[in-house]
Parts: structure tokens; sequence; C-alpha cells
């Protein structure tokens, strides 16, 4: 064991068969030198009281100046010796033979008290990610080899990518020696890999700022998928209230769920994922919490979500009232995505139902709603709403409600927004009223009662055929999630089971 620039504590367990007081003598001296100068040069006794009915002991405990091993490193190059001697508080006549034994070597450390003075070296392999130079696409992972620059007692290095003081350890096979660490950055533009060796004395070098550049994928992930493998996936809250992701694999299976959250604190909570809110083309996760606020849970790139960087949503007054939509009242709440485009950036928007009626929220820049309007009097609070994009394939997003009171599922068929502006363009994108309107749906299923299917959602195309599908839970206790494709022109395609046992326990999916 080698030890840093710190004050040295020598430790013995003492025992006598009387109990009671005793002496406990320490000697420390240079390895090989015990003999010879500058022999014996730290002797110090202390006394402790024993236990003649404790077979453990006590311990006894010395501490050496930093200063007075860095006095003497020099005798055998920073390796020092010492034993320790029990003897009778009123006879030094009466003592234990040293340990270790008299004559044979004594316990040994390394005092090492000088830090590295150079930063260590870092490349990346294959030049994946080249320093002060655009590297890969975000998300992509890059090999870096970090090196000790010549110092030959490196031990450990830390890495710490945009983090400072790096906190991730990597250990070389041997002194000296350099590791290979991957990082996968997830987001396009500026980073920095901050690296930090040291040696066996935990003595710390310099941090080596290694700065380079990633590209931007320039596209939003596809609707629905959070990880970025292309396929949509699948929020749940299980029977703990805690958060889990479901990867999509094809085909509309799932992979086994990731838990996002410890401890619960997602009872009740009404969850929502269609778009990029945060300008980093990954799609992020909006929740209405059990505290009555609209949350955004930005997407760290790889379907991540936690708490240390959730938002609250900003809801602008209404401009007549000057009160701001109360979220609390929102029953359940779905993002369309950006259907009403009017500037440069993308903002998904949010369809809710409050009491009774279906409301629009258009949604704004960081992270922030306007209170919205209504575009559905009435007759939504038995629906259950997802968000499946565009089904039938004009180009206009739709609208799934399945009603709980008769197990219809409805689709509503989202329309154009028409000219507006009267400038001779169409303004582009879903006209929010028609998501509302009852002349603009048609039948997609019979029979979905929550009895059967007590949970429902749509996260988009799952099985590759370009028509957005669903998801639902069910009361078979052996087929407990079902994938159902959707289709242009109604009903569904017929459910297949995707997930067995323990789905009855999940309390909400999105």
């Amino acid at each position: 064991m080698t030890l840093g620039n710190t004050d040295v504590t020598l430790t013995a367990q003492v025992w006598d068969p009387d109990g009671g007081d005793v002496n406990v003598q320490f000697h420390l001296w240079a390895t090989g030198k015990h003999d010879v100068s500058p022999g014996v040069f730290f002797d110090k006794k202390v006394k402790v009281t024993v236990s003649a009915s404790s077979s453990s002991g006590a311990p006894a405990k010395v501490t050496v100046p930093k200063a007075l091993l860095d006095q003497h490193k020099g005798a055998s190059g920073g390796q020092f010796s010492w034993k320790a001697q029990v003897e009778d508080v009123a006879d030094a006549g009466f003592a234990s033979d040293w340990t270790p034994t008299q004559g044979a070597p004594g316990c040994r450390f390394g005092f090492d008290p000088t830090a590295p003075s150079v930063m260590p070296t870092v490349q990346s392999k294959g030049n994946v990610y080249p320093e002060n130079a655009e590297g890969a696409l975000a998300r992509t992972p890059g090999a870096f080899v970090l090196g000790a620059n010549g110092v030959g007692d490196i031990t450990e290095y830390k890495w710490g990518l945009d983090r400072t003081p790096p906190n991730n350890s990597a250990k070389p096979a041997t002194a000296g020696g350099s590791v290979e660490v991957t990082v996968t950055p997830l987001t396009p533009g500026p980073h920095t890999l901050y690296v930090q060796a040291f040696d066996a004395g935990k003595n710390a070098g310099p941090v080596y700022p290694y700065r380079f550049y990633v590209k931007s994928p320039g596209v939003v992930d596809k609707p629905g998928d959070v990880n970025g493998d292309g396929l949509p996936d699948m929020f749940a809250v299980d029977g703990n209230d805690n958060l889990r992701l479901y990867g999509g694999t094809g085909d509309g299976a799932v992979a086994t769920s990731l838990t996002l959250s410890s401890g619960g604190g997602w009872a009740g909570a009404l969850m929502t994922h269609r778009g990029d809110w945060t300008e980093d083309f990954y799609e992020d996760l909006v929740a209405r919490k059990a505290d009555g606020k609209l949350w955004l849970y930005p997407n760290n790139g790889q379907g991540e979500f936690t708490e240390d960087t959730r938002q609250e949503v900003y809801v602008f007054p209404d401009d007549e009232t000057g009160v701001p939509t109360d979220t609390s009242a929102i029953r359940q709440i779905v993002s369309v995505g950006d259907i009403t485009p009017n500037t440069e950036s993308y903002n998904p928007d949010f369809v809710a139902v409050i009491g009774d009626q279906l409301w629009f929220l258009p949604g704004w820049s960081g992270g922030t709603v306007e209170s919205g309007y209504l575009i559905g009097s009435s007759g939504w609070e038995k629906m259950t709403l997802a968000s499946p994009g565009d089904v039938d394939g004009d180009g206009f997003v739709d609208l799934v409600a399945r009603d709980r009171t008769s197990g219809a599922l409805w689709l509503y068929h989202g329309k154009s927004r028409g000219d507006a502006d009267g400038d001779g363009v169409p303004d582009g994108g879903t006209d929010p009223g028609s998501l509302g309107h009852g002349s603009s749906r048609t039948q997609y299923a019979s029979g979905w009662t929550p009895a059967s299917r007590p949970l429902v959602t749509a996260s988009g195309d799952s099985d590759g055929d370009d028509v957005p599908d669903l998801w639902t839970t069910t009361s078979n206790t052996s087929a407990g999630l079902e994938f159902v494709p959707g289709r242009r022109t109604g009903p569904v395609g017929t459910p297949t089971a995707v997930g067995t046992t323990g789905w009855q326990a999940i309390k909400a999916i999105s």
C-alpha cells in the first residue's frame, strides 16, 4: 500500500488475559535501515485499556506526521516498516514479543507525497472525436485512450464528460499503463472530456480538458421514439408508482423495462410524449403529476429522464380573463406534436380533457403553453385519449378516443387549417377544432371497455407499415399486453400478445 501526502495512522489490536491498562510501543524505520542509519526514527508508547473478557482486544493507535515521513523518505525510496509490542504498565520487563516478531520484516507501507506534475494524454481512437475539431454524430460511442504521459506510478484515471472534477474511474492493468474508455456524447455541439491521473499514493495530477465538437443529426427522432433506435417506445407507471420505459423492438414487441425512478412519486401521473420541446432533436416527456403541476422532463438522448432536470411548464394567462388554465383540473392530456406551426422552432401542442370538455393548448418554446381554447364542448370526461399521429394518411394529425362507457374506440380525423390569413397559401398543420368534432370521427374498434382493456395508448408506427399502432393492457393474466396494428381505414388489425404476466399491476401507459 502506498499513501499520499497525509499523516499516517498506525493501528495495533492488543489484548491482555489479565485485562486493565497496557502500554503499546510502536517502532517505525525506513525499510532495510532498522540497524543502520537512520535506524528507528519513530519510537512512541500509548496506553490503552483492555478487557480480559473480550477476545477481540482493543485498538492502539499513533499518528506519524507526514513531515517526519517526508524527512526520511529518501533513505529507502519512500518505503517504511513498523512493529508494535505490548508491555505491562508497572514493569516494562513484562512484555510481549514484537509483532511481527523480532528479526522478521515489519509491516510495510509506501509514502509518496508528490503529485504528478504533468497532465495525462488523451487520444480519440479512430479519430471519432478529434480534439478541437468536429467529430461524429450525437449518440455515437467513441473510444478514448488515456495515457500516463511518462509517469511510471499512475494507477488510476478519472474522467468525466462535461463534468469536473471527473468522477468515473478506470485503472490500468499495470502502473503507468494506459486505459481505454467509451464515451457517448448525447447532444450536438461542443463537449469537454476532463481526465485526471492519480499515482500510487492517490495524489491527483492536473486535469486535462480534451475539447471536441459533435455533429447534429439535424432531424427530430421519429414520433414515439425516445432512445434513438427509430422505434416507438412506451412509458408505464408500475404498481409501486415508479416510472418505467419499455423500449420498442419492432413488430409491436417491447424490451424488458428500464426503471427510471425509485421511491414512487408517479401515482396518478398523466403522461404524454410526442415531439422535442428542448431543441435537441430528442423526444421529451411531459407529465401532470399528483401535485397538480405540469412538468417537462427533457430527454438526455437515451430515453433517460430524471427529477434533477425537470422543469415546470409555464402556462400563459388567458388573453381575456388574465387567468391561466388550471393544470390541476386536467383529467387527461396528450401531445399531438406541433400541429399549428407558425415559427421556425418546433413546439409540441396538447389536447386535454378539463371537466367534460376538450381543450387545445398550443405549445411554445422553452416549455411554455397557452391557456388554449375549447374544441369539444361535452362528452369528453368518459373518453380515454391517445395520440397516434396521422392514421388515415391524409397528411393531418388524428386523435384516438376510447369511450369507457360503451367500449367504442373512435378515430377523430384531423382536417386542414385552410388559409386563415388569405395569402393564397395553406397555413399548414392540422385544424385543432377538427380533433373535437363528432362529425369528423369514425369508429375504429368496439368492445374496448376498461374491464377488457384497462389501459390504451398509441405511440407511433411500431411494425414499420407507416400506419400508427396501439398498445393496450388486457384482463388476461397470462397475456397482459397486446399490440394492436393500426389501419388506414378501420377497424384496427388483429391484436397480438406481446406481454405476459404482471401487466394488471401497471397503472398507466403512454
